[in-house]
């Protein structure tokens, strides 16, 4: 219960929180391509 809160105290503006969730997508694709290379070898 107590993280939402702390959550919320460290991303107070929603342009921030988008910002993080764009990089966090990002990563993501990354990631997933990294997957798929590995799973061809």
């Amino acid at each position: 219960m107590n993280h939402t809160n702390n959550y919320v105290c460290i991303v107070p503006s929603s342009a921030a929180m988008s910002r993080f969730i764009k990089k966090l997508k990002e990563h993501q694709e990354d990631l997933t391509e990294m997957m798929l290379i590995l799973e061809k070898k």
